[in-house]
């Protein structure tokens, strides 16, 4: 699975920024700007990097796709490709400072709603990138932690997801392009979907859960 996945989403990534460089680079006059281009394929595969990681953290959860993966392997994927995505995502902040178009500072990367540039939307991203690092951490330091703070902590990996997609969407310049925008759609379409299913299912298996429960205290109850 490992072996599969990654390159896909490597190629998606190689691809739309080909197509981004030969629409552009006709209308750079002078130097590429290396930096910026550094910056968005970055930016592109550390949220392929994401999409995979939170799909494998879906997977194990899913009764037909947990069939199809390993749990201890969907695991360890989900902890590696997310340490992977904050390392991009690191590089991506950090290739913006060596563009001289936004002239952006280490506080405008680091510090949220520093930058005079789409204030909010670069925010979201920083603000993403912070979560990020503490889901992260809080994974690998799970033995280590009570439950209910483990929990309470990990239950902020959909409102990481939305900050991410929403960062994405209306900043990235990759995604103009119609192709790229398209599958960008329709793959959170389908991580959405996914998404739904998972609390549905657990809706359901808690009921059950409940009433198997009921049961039991009355059997109880008439012996």
């Amino acid at each position: 699975m490992k072996k599969i996945a990654i390159p896909f989403f490597l190629l998606v990534t190689l691809l739309s920024a080909h197509a981004a460089l030969a629409q552009e680079v006709a209308q750079v006059p002078a130097a590429v700007p290396w930096a910026w281009y550094v910056s968005r394929a970055a930016a592109l595969l550390a949220f392929s990097l994401l999409y995979v990681s939170v799909f494998f953290g879906l997977a194990i959860r899913i009764p037909f796709l947990a069939k199809l993966v390993s749990q201890v392997n969907s695991l360890r994927l989900h902890r590696s490709i997310a340490v992977q995505a904050l390392l991009l995502a690191l590089i991506h902040g950090a290739a913006l400072m060596g563009d001289k178009t936004i002239n952006f500072t280490p506080t405008d990367v680091f510090v949220p709603f520093a930058t005079s540039y789409e204030t909010d939307l670069v925010a979201l991203g920083i603000i993403a990138f912070y979560m990020m690092a503490v889901l992260i951490a809080t994974s690998y330091g799970k033995k280590f932690l009570p439950q209910s703070f483990w929990r309470a902590t990990h239950s902020l990996n959909i409102g990481l997801y939305v900050i991410a997609v929403t960062h994405a969407l209306y900043l990235g310049t990759d995604l103009k392009i119609a192709w790229v925008h398209s599958i960008f759609i329709w793959a959170n379409v389908a991580l959405a979907l996914l998404f739904a299913y998972n609390i549905f299912v657990r809706i359901i298996l808690s009921i059950q859960q409940r009433r198997k429960r009921k049961e039991i205290n009355k059997n109880l109850e008439i012996l």
